[in-house]
């Protein structure tokens, strides 16, 4: 059993994530996958699932697949039709009382609690490590139509080549992404639900996902990581320079000039936004 499906997940965020996914599955023909919340709830795949598992009671609402991906079936909306267009409401879709803020679909005092309710359990169950990564390939993928390949997200990401495969296949292991062959040739791509993400939203989710250290903590090791080897291959290029008779203390003060920049550089790199 995994960290969020044993999490004390209360009755507050449950609730907001079953009336989001009632207000969606009318617009998506009575099928919801969890990737349809993020743009509204910035949480994780997993905690949002795990909430909509919670829902499912193989009735009124099933657990299903499509194509590989995980959808959630609101059996009374089957005959919906499908809107694309993001969701707006005048009230309050926690309490149903209160006037939602501007953009938004929460009152004021729902979603403050909201946001208390998903930080302790960021504290508990660390969500926020995996979401500030599943967010962003989400937005970046909702710009394309269809399949879309690691290479075209890396172009617009903070994400090397390398690590965006690597978050990539971290999301199909978790199955919330498909990996599939680009027909006629061996070019991997993958494939998400169809879902509109607005910068406006993806910006406000992930400046509050920031808010909590989960979610830097990769990011962290990672640069920590960069700026090691790249110190390292400095002071190497600092040895071999003294083998062609570079004077040794004119490199030792170019190294202790220039090894602050790099480090601050790379430091200030993994802050790099996504492009619009």
């Amino acid at each position: 059993m995994s960290t969020l499906e044993s999490a004390p997940i209360s009755d507050h965020v449950q609730n907001v994530v079953e009336n989001l996914a009632a207000r969606l599955a009318r617009r998506r023909a009575g099928r919801v996958p969890p990737h349809a919340l993020m743009p509204y709830l910035a949480a994780s795949l997993a905690l949002i699932r795990t909430c909509l598992d919670r829902m499912a009671d193989g009735s009124a609402v099933r657990a299903d697949t499509d194509d590989g991906l995980p959808v959630y079936v609101f059996t009374a909306q089957t005959d919906a039709p499908m809107d694309p267009k993001p969701l707006a409401e005048e009230t309050c879709l926690s309490c149903g009382d209160a006037r939602a803020l501007p953009g938004e679909i929460f009152c004021g005092p729902c979603a403050l609690r909201l946001r208390d309710e998903l930080g302790r359990l960021a504290e508990s169950t660390g969500w926020p490590a995996r979401a500030v990564y599943e967010h962003e390939l989400l937005y970046l993928a909702c710009a394309h139509t269809g399949p879309v390949r690691a290479e075209d997200l890396a172009a617009r990401s903070r994400y090397t080549l390398r690590r965006m495969r690597g978050k990539l296949r971290a999301l199909c292991a978790a199955g919330f992404a498909a990996e599939e062959r680009e027909p006629g040739t061996d070019l991997v791509r993958y494939r998400f639900p169809d879902m509109a993400y607005p910068r406006d939203r993806y910006r406000a989710n992930m400046s509050f996902i920031r808010t909590h250290p989960a979610s830097l903590q990769e990011d962290i090791e990672y640069t920590a990581v960069r700026i090691i080897v790249a110190l390292a291959l400095m002071l190497l290029a600092v040895f071999v320079l003294v083998l062609f008779h570079v004077p040794l203390l004119f490199l030792l003060a170019g190294y202790l000039a220039l090894a602050p920049l790099v480090s601050l550089w790379i430091w200030r790199e993994r802050f790099r936004p996504v492009a619009d």
